[in-house]
């Protein structure tokens, strides 16, 4: 038991907030923060780009660090994808070059290119387990440890349907919630779960989904939720903040959401809306700089 004094402590070093994403800061203003210690969730429909997103965001994170000679190092779970397609997106991360420009340079001459742009990709060590358990999920976090001498500050979870438990209903999804809560309490890692919102009767897809469309509303142990949405006729892609526990702009209509561009094949997003569509902004690849 811990007096409020102490409480608040505690907070002091096991909540901080993860670097600033400056593209973000219409959210930041907004109250949003991810911390330390904190289970966060981002849901949207099939296709919305949850999991460009998530992979940009810890990109940042540790291009942010890495800035002010700090780290800002986790686990991103990919259990929705495989080590290709990670591999192909974070090379577009790294480069700016489109992940179809990439998966053809891997048949030639770019393949040594793209290998050496990864190396320095350290921060993120993915994981791509098929339907993990908590213990499965445990003994990665103790390997993770016994690597690095320390907890991941993050771990993103891609997403609750992948998970044991995650694709069984309400009760099982909280369940498994529950755990990841307790996870990220126990660890001092940020984490994030992807999740799914429901397609049923809807017209606009460029709308980010409401807080009761969050596939069987597992919405109540996240510290925050956001949803997001991107319009398949622009550059245009939504973020609203559904859930903010402690306190800020809480949304859950989703009828306020901060906009941002973003452009998939290059796993890039940005505040500024481009002078031209981004598929047309990057120079063509050169495999010999």
């Amino acid at each position: 038991m811990l007096t409020a004094s102490k409480s608040l402590r505690r907070a002091a070093t096991s909540g901080h907030p993860l670097p600033r994403v400056e593209a973000l800061h219409d959210l930041y203003d907004r109250g949003v923060a991810w911390r330390a210690g904190q289970l966060w969730m981002a849901t949207g429909r099939p296709g919305a780009g949850k999991s460009f997103l998530a992979q940009w965001l810890v990109s940042e994170w540790a291009a942010a660090a890495r800035r002010d000679d700090e780290i800002c190092r986790g686990i991103y779970f990919f259990m929705d994808g495989t080590p290709f397609t990670a591999a192909i997106r974070q090379a577009a991360w790294v480069t700016g070059h489109q992940t179809t420009k990439i998966v053809e340079a891997l048949e030639g001459a770019g393949a040594g290119f793209y290998e050496e742009a990864l190396e320095d990709v350290a921060d993120i060590a993915f994981v791509y387990d098929k339907k993990p358990e908590m213990p499965q999920i445990q003994e990665t976090v103790d390997a993770y440890v016994e690597l690095w001498d320390a907890y991941p500050q993050w771990m993103i979870f891609d997403n609750l349907r992948n998970m044991a438990g995650g694709d069984e209903g309400h009760e099982a999804k909280k369940f498994v919630l529950s755990e990841l809560q307790s996870l990220a309490y126990r660890t001092g890692s940020s984490v994030g779960v992807l999740h799914h919102a429901s397609e049923s009767g809807v017209r606009d897809y460029s709308k980010p989904p409401r807080a009761d469309q969050t596939e069987d509303k597992v919405t109540q142990y996240p510290e925050m939720v956001l949803s997001v949405a991107k319009d398949p006729d622009s550059d245009r892609f939504q973020v609203a903040v559904n859930k903010l526990r402690d306190g800020g702009a809480s949304d859950p209509a989703a009828e306020h959401p901060v906009t941002l561009y973003a452009d998939f094949s290059r796993v890039v997003f940005t505040d500024k809306q481009p002078a031209r569509p981004m598929v047309q902004a990057w120079p063509t690849p050169n495999y010999q700089e």
